[in-house]
């Protein structure tokens, strides 16, 4: 069965399901209103809190991410973020992210090498775990418990839980990436993919408190062969070329580089392309000593405000050296601050030598 297939199955199911979970909130809703014996609700009440729970929709999506960082809580897994609808919670507190529709997403970390597939396995199905608990659970009290208005509340929001319980766990492959079903096989069958992706996670979690001189060069590069449009295949090929700069092998970063620019097809957001074009738009003016990157740059400019960006921008410019040390000196993971210091120092070297006096009397 061709992967097309699989995807369309997927989403004849996804919707046979969803409409089973309208059904079924319609169907608590005017029963709960039909066994209020004691007209603790009132059919005003009931139609308040219906509408209250169409507006909060996202519920079950929070719920499902609040699975996974529990989960990643216990396995021992560094929490990065977690986003849903226009919203996302960092260490740093609650940012507004702009429109993203009902999606969410929680990014958390290994600290370390050890146990990192039984941890990812772990944390992969936490979300569909909480989902299907919280809608069991409520949906049982719908039938054992008297009518109360905010159990209510809760009670309606079961079907939901369990249609986004039971789709996360139908094992397929999407535009928007692999479900956590597929994910959860692929590293139970340790699969090449799965590989990659967490041998990425790890160097990830690593560069938190080590330099890129500190990691294993065979976490990076002793590495099954993927197809190069996963995106865990461009996030290896990102840490690859930092590795390579960062221990002095221009020669193969550069390459890297090439490889990178290749690949920003591959990416559907027009930020993580920006991004992208940022390290490009560095590489080409400091590796390639290309004087033509304005393009590059202005490719990237969605990017603005990022360290990456920063960077780049003094790189091809020569301008605002101190706004990018105070960019490098935001930064929380030790090997990018690193990494950022050393890519300012290899550009300061490549500024005509008017510039670098600017730069020094600027000082």
């Amino acid at each position: 069965m061709s992967g097309r297939t699989k995807r369309i199955i997927y989403e004849i199911l996804e919707i046979v399901l969803g409409l089973i979970a309208i059904v079924g909130t319609i169907l608590v809703g005017f029963f709960g209103v039909i066994q209020d014996a004691n007209q603790t609700l009132g059919c005003g009440i009931a139609l308040i809190v219906f509408g209250l729970f169409c507006i909060l929709l996202p519920i079950s999506v929070l719920i499902h991410e609040l699975g996974h960082f529990l989960f990643g809580l216990v396995s021992g897994l560094k929490f990065i973020s977690l986003s849903v609808a226009c919203f996302q919670v960092t260490g740093k507190g609650i940012h507004y992210i702009g429109k993203r529709g009902f999606s969410g997403e929680t990014q958390m970390l290994p600290k370390s090498e050890k146990r990192v597939r039984s941890k990812m396995a772990c944390f992969s199905l936490g979300g569909a775990f909480l989902n299907l608990v919280f809608g069991a659970v409520f949906l049982a009290l719908f039938f054992v418990v008297p009518i109360h208005p905010v159990l209510f509340f809760f009670e309606l929001c079961a079907p939901f839980n369990l249609f986004e319980g039971i789709v996360a766990l139908l094992p397929a492959e999407l535009e928007a990436g692999r479900t956590d079903g597929k994910m959860f096989l692929e590293i139970v069958k340790d699969t090449p993919y799965s590989k990659v992706f967490l041998s990425v996670l790890t160097a990830q979690g690593l560069l938190f408190s080590k330099s890129f001189t500190e990691i294993e060069k065979r976490l990076l590069f002793d590495l099954p062969v993927i197809r190069e449009d996963e995106p865990a295949f461009l996030a290896l090929t990102q840490l690859r070329w930092q590795y390579l700069f960062m221990n002095g092998n221009e020669e193969d970063a550069a390459v890297q580089i090439r490889r990178l620019e290749e690949l920003a097809e591959y990416l559907p957001e027009a930020a993580a392309r920006a991004e992208l074009a940022c390290d490009v738009a560095y590489g080409h003016r400091v590796l390639y000593a290309d004087t033509d990157c304005v393009e590059l740059l202005q490719s990237a400019e969605a990017a603005e405000g990022s360290l990456p960006y920063a960077l780049a921008r003094f790189a091809i410019y020569g301008e605002e050296e101190d706004a990018v040390i105070a960019a490098i000196e935001k930064e929380r993971m030790i090997g990018i601050k690193e990494l950022s210091k050393a890519m300012l120092s290899r550009a300061k070297k490549i500024l005509p030598p008017k510039e670098q006096n600017e730069e020094s009397d600027s000082n």
